[in-house]
Order: C-alpha cells, then structure tokens, then sequence
C-alpha cells in the first residue's frame, strides 16, 4: 500500500518492497521516474531506477538490492531489461560445456564475440518480448551494409540468435520465438590437391623434417617458431589415407582405432560423434604403416598409452588438444606458402582440410565402382555433402571412363575395342598390315 509523506516542498510516494528487508521505492512529485533505497550496514543506499513502470521499478529495486548484498559492484548501471542477463544465463552454460569438452571452445568464443559487439549494443534496452522479426531484419541489413557480412556468416551468427530465444522460451520469459530472418546459403567449394600437387607436398614435407619457420607476430611479443615434424609427415599421410577430419584427429586416440586383418588390411577408426556422425572410418591400406610407424616413435619416446592421443600426445587438456591443432594448422599454412600451394588457381586458399577434402575426390576419381553413399558413409558425412562441398569442381572429363564403362563385360570389350578402331582411324593408333 502506497504512503504519502510530505517534505518542504516536495510529496513522496512511499511504498516498502515485501520480502525484501528495508527496500522501499519511492517516486518525487517533481521527477516522473522511480527511486529506491534501503539500509545496509549502517548506511542508506540510494538508487534512481530509471523507470516510470511501477512493476518495472519493483523488479529493479529487488536486482539492486540483491547486487548489493551479494557484493556487486553497486555503481554499475543495473539493466532495466532481461536480455542481457538471460543471455548471459546460457552463455554461461554454454562455457561449462566448452570446459568439459562437449562443445567447441571456438564456438563459444564466436557466439560470445558476437554477443558482446553486435547483439548487446543494439538489444541492450530491449526486453526479449519486445524483439520482433522487423528488429532481427534490420540488424542483419545493418551487419549486410556496414560490415560487409556474407550470407553465410549471417546464418551461422543468427543461428545463435534462435538458440538465445530457445533459452529465452525455456526460462519462461517468453512464449514464442518470433521469426528469424533467413538466408541463403552459397556453398564455397572445398579447396583439394590434385595428385600432381599434393605429390609435390608429400615430396617436400618428407625432404625437409627439422626446417624452421620463424613467425613475428609483433613489435612487442617474441617470435614463434614452427618445425616441420616427423608428426606432421605422419598427420599429412594419416589424413590423405583415412578421410579423416581435422577435428576428429585433434581428439583421435589409441584406444579408438583398431587394425583389421581379415580379408583387407586396414585401420578402424571410432573417434567419438561429430557432427552428428557415429559411423567409423574405414582406412586406405597405406594408413596402417603409417600408424605403425607413430606407434612405434611414441613407445620409443615413452609416450605412448592405449588411452593417449595419436597425435601430439603431450597436450592432454581441452585447451592444450586445440593449441596443437593451432599449432599444427597454422605449420601446414607455412609448408603451402612455401611450395606456393597456399591458394589455388581459383583464388581459393587450402588448410588442413583440404587433405580429407582431397582424399574423398582421388577416391571418386581413382576407385572402381565406388558409389557416394558408401563414401559419404565412411568419410563421416551424407551424400549431399559430398555433392555441395566435394563434388563440385569434379569435372565430367575428369571421370570420362567411368561414365563410359559398363558392368556388362562384353558390352566394355565391344566399347574398347570401338574405341582403339576410332583411336586408329584418327592415326593415333599405328594400323598393322
């Protein structure tokens, strides 16, 4: 219940906050916002709230009264919306789950980003209720004009978006999500190396263990040096041979390959779910004496354990498995520069990927009868994928006798022996007698 005291000049409305100790608010006659105060420790705590809503001002008094006692520092502006502080609810959650490993540390570090210098400047005075597809739409032309953002890149951050208002409805703040603004996705074709190019990475790799690449990254900070490895030879010819990703080698262990000797010699790889893919990879021949070999380095380092990494075992922390694969990442850049691999004739730029990336295209161009399904099965992703990512810059010439032969044996042999009369026809073939 409202009260009414009279000063000299000036009447305030009094009204005490129940459950909350001292806590009143207040409202002056010559000021249209609400104020609050309270005794804490000897001494009288005072606030404006900056609101005319006498709901909104209740909800500030109890967060100001709470910050205070819990030892928060008092002089920050208290919000008068719930998105910031929803929004960080799940963005702490989201870094205990980067801490036990369940999600990417980069991830949480984009969506944090992304949190702290776009959405919170501009949804900062906004209530979640209040955001509307229009608000969502503008931001992302302003994002399109002024930072120049692709279409791509305002998927992957609006897509965090819809996970703030997932969080947002599950918390009971609000009821719905609005709509999302949509985008079209442009597929960027995955950079490979021809055999021809990743021949000459091979080549320089294996001639050159030990060289050095001396890396300033500024006035202030020591350079870095890189080393071309015997692990990084082995890394280079693991992925090439097993279709693996970078990713899943960052984590890959001992204890999750197998080497199978029944009718074929190859390595079983069951590195935990990525991506949403559980299905092992089933390796080329050439990967097993590769991982003999890593087996055989690391018990003579003493390093090796059933349970340890395959690769850079020495990193065994969340934060230590991706310094390695940083590491190693930023290696590979340098070996590409140095043999002018690093972009393509297209313009594109090739990374670690581009391994996993070129042995599925080699497996399309040089295997017999290996359809996509059983390639998109054991490299871990669909047959869509391998269409929108891997396929792309396959071109018919390049796959020319697959398209022209024939599971019928005897229409392959009358289609040869076509070919060789039209090859001698043309004088490409010397005609005998």
């Amino acid at each position: 219940m409202d009260k009414v005291q009279k000063t000299k000049n000036t009447e305030i409305h009094i009204e005490s906050v129940k459950d909350f100790g001292t806590l009143k608010i207040h409202q002056l006659d010559r000021s249209q916002f609400w104020y609050c105060r309270f005794r804490y420790e000897k001494k009288i705590i005072r606030k404006s709230l900056k609101t005319t809503d006498k709901k909104e001002a209740i909800r500030l008094a109890k967060v100001f009264y709470a910050n205070v006692v819990s030892g928060v520092d008092t002089t920050t502006v208290i919000s008068k919306t719930d998105f910031e502080k929803i929004s960080r609810q799940h963005l702490k959650t989201v870094k205990e789950r980067s801490n036990r490993g369940e999600l990417s540390e980069k991830k949480y570090k984009q969506d944090l980003t992304f949190f702290e210098n776009f959405l919170l400047p501009n949804f900062r005075n906004v209530n979640f209720k209040d955001i509307t597809y229009q608000m969502l739409t503008d931001l992302a032309n302003k994002l399109s004009t002024e930072n120049k953002w692709s279409s791509n890149t305002l998927k992957i951050h609006f897509s965090f978006i819809r996970v703030l208002m997932t969080h947002a409805v599950k918390t009971g703040v609000i009821q719905t999500i609005p709509p999302i603004p949509k985008f079209t996705t442009i597929d960027n074709v995955r950079s490979w190396f021809s055999t021809t190019e990743y021949k000459k990475l091979h080549t320089f790799v294996r001639n050159n263990i030990g060289k050095e690449y001396v890396i300033h990254q500024g006035k202030k900070q020591t350079p870095r040096k890189l080393i071309i490895t015997e692990e990084i030879y082995d890394l280079i010819l693991f992925s090439m041979n097993t279709f693996i990703r970078p990713t899943d080698a960052k984590i890959l262990k001992h204890n999750h390959i197998s080497i199978q000797t029944n009718n074929n010699v190859y390595l079983r790889l069951t590195p935990p779910s990525t991506k949403r893919h559980t299905s092992p990879y089933v390796s080329m021949i050439r990967a097993v004496d590769v991982y003999l070999n890593i087996v055989d380095r690391q018990k003579k380092q003493d390093s090796y354990k059933s349970d340890g990494y395959v690769f850079g075992s020495q990193y065994d922390t969340v934060s230590g498995r991706q310094y390695w694969l940083n590491i190693v990442e930023l290696t590979f850049r340098k070996i590409l520069e140095d043999i002018d691999l690093y972009v393509t004739s297209q313009g594109e730029t090739r990374s670690l990927y581009s391994l996993r990336h070129s042995s599925i295209s080699l497996r399309i161009l040089e295997s017999e009868n290996l359809d996509t399904l059983t390639l998109a099965r054991n490299s871990r992703t669909s047959s869509e994928m391998l269409e929108r990512f891997y396929t792309k810059h396959l071109q018919p010439e390049m796959m020319v006798e697959k398209i022209q032969s024939h599971t019928n044996i005897k229409l392959q042999e009358a289609d040869d022996e076509l070919q060789n009369n039209i090859r001698k026809r043309l004088g490409l073939i010397e005609q005998n007698g």
